[in-house]
Parts: C-alpha cells; sequence; structure tokens
C-alpha cells in the first residue's frame, strides 16, 4: 500500500488533523486499500521517509532535512497549512497531485 507521511512538531495535533482531513480524501475517492497516511513528529520525518519505500509523499513542515530527503527520493512534499486553515480547494490539489505522482 502507497503511503503519505503527515507530520507537525509532535506528531499529535497538526498532523492528526492533516491526516484526518486527508483519510476523509482517501475515503471520498474509494482509495482505502491503496492509500493511507502515517504520521510522525518532523524530528523523525527524514528518517521514516528513507526507511519506508511504500512512501509516496510528503505533508508537514518543511525543515531542511525533510525537504532534502523528499528530494533525494524525488517525493512530492506539501506544506500542511491547507489542511489547518480547512483550504478546500487547495486541499484538493494536493491530494490530485500525489494521487497523479505516485500513480493511483
Amino acid at each position: 500500500m502507497k503511503t503519505v507521511l503527515i507530520s507537525c512538531g509532535s506528531g499529535v495535533a497538526s498532523s492528526e488533523t492533516t491526516a484526518s482531513l486527508f483519510n476523509d480524501q482517501i475515503e471520498n475517492e474509494g482509495l482505502e486499500n491503496e492509500l493511507d497516511t502515517f504520521v510522525c513528529p518532523v524530528g523523525e520525518a527524514a528518517s521514516v521517509m528513507e526507511q519506508n519505500k511504500d512512501i509516496v509523499a510528503y505533508i508537514g513542515i518543511e525543515t531542511d532535512d525533510v525537504i532534502e530527503q523528499a528530494e533525494k527520493m524525488n517525493l512530492p512534499h506539501f506544506n500542511m497549512n491547507p489542511y489547518l486553515t480547512f483550504d478546500d480547494e487547495a486541499q484538493e490539489e494536493i491530494f490530485n497531485s500525489i494521487r497523479e505522482k505516485s500513480g493511483i
């Protein structure tokens, strides 16, 4: 199964909100058997990306090490603000971009 990595400072509040909204998008598109999310603190994100080859995209706080690892792995990476500000149009753009780049 392909996975979207989502992270915030602690891996609890903002990332869980973002994951919940992204999971709603997955469910609305009927992709529960193809795509899921994994949440972790941003301090662990680069190593999680490196260790988990099922990760197809990153949404969260974009630190230098996270961006570097995402780009090294050719993964699309996005800031989580559209999910925290309930920007439906931007959320849809992120979701569609991830679907396209992951081949789903």
